[in-house]
């Protein structure tokens, strides 16, 4: 692995963690119609960062 991808994969559990927080941010300001919608993209965040977090430590 190149010193790019090293960067990378080190940023990628950050990123998502910033995604699962705009969209539990877009859930609190969701109108009624769009919460199931916008709570699935919570969940969605959630599961990849989850999953970045735990592929992380077996990797290491």
């Amino acid at each position: 692995m190149d010193k790019h991808s090293k960067k990378a994969f080190s940023d990628e559990p950050a990123a998502a963690l910033r995604k699962w927080k705009a969209a539990m941010a877009r859930f609190d300001a969701a109108a009624p119609d769009e919460a199931k919608i916008v709570a699935l993209e919570v969940e969605a965040a959630r599961r990849r960062y989850i999953f970045l977090l735990e592929q992380r430590r077996t990797e290491q």
